[in-house]
């Protein structure tokens, strides 16, 4: 689904795998989540966030629509947790499945190590990359303003900060290949800081927009 999907989720992605979490979400603030690029729906991603003080999990899944969904039947599911100290996440796991027409893949981050499995075939382990998940960085911390090195397990987002205002921010985020700007929006749900629109332009043109 091009940079949007790319991250809001490498992760934008897909997956049957199955989550193990170590709270129960009754009591989550759920958030629904359209992608579209130019005029056509992509995909949606559903997101259930549990959060207080000294805690957080965040679970979800995404799946594709329509023409892309012909294209690349395109299904994932994520979950992260771990502790927050002064508002920052410290993570303890981070967990993406996703699956499409021409590949499976499962990635993992616990213990500062990276476990990675395509195909059915597991590689060799390697350490994380700095900074904070992806899934975290979007939903856990509420002041994009301190989002610098982003990391979907296997691949790093460097985030330089453009333009801040009280609604959002506007970054050029690079990985080893790539170059967009990005646009995050914010919106209160459920007494949260939440984005509300994610736009990217550049190499990449596509939103993820709060529907829900």
């Amino acid at each position: 689904m091009r940079t949007v999907c790319r991250l809001s989720l490498s992760l934008l992605v897909a997956a049957t795998a199955g989550l193990v979490t170590p709270a129960a979400l009754a009591d989550a603030l759920r958030l629904r989540y359209e992608a579209t690029m130019g005029t056509l729906t992509a995909g949606f991603i559903d997101v259930a966030i549990n959060a207080d003080a000294q805690r957080y999990e965040v679970t979800g899944e995404a799946q594709s629509t329509g023409l892309l969904d012909l294209v690349k039947e395109f299904r994932s599911r994520f979950s992260a947790w771990g502790r927050l100290h002064q508002g920052e996440p410290q993570a303890e796991h981070y967990h993406y499945a996703q699956r499409d027409v021409n590949k499976e893949k499962q990635v993992t981050v616990e213990k500062g190590q990276v476990t990675y499995v395509r195909n059915g075939e597991k590689r060799p382990t390697t350490a994380v990359q700095p900074g904070i998940d992806l899934v975290a960085a979007l939903w856990v911390v509420e002041d994009c303003a301190r989002l610098r090195d982003v990391h979907t397990g296997r691949n790093l987002y460097q985030f330089s900060l453009l333009e801040q205002s009280a609604e959002g921010c506007r970054f050029n985020v690079k990985s080893e290949d790539r170059e967009s700007d990005v646009e995050i929006f914010y919106a209160e749900r459920g007494g949260r800081r939440v984005p509300s629109l994610i736009r990217s332009s550049g190499v990449f043109d596509g939103e993820l927009h709060l529907t829900e």
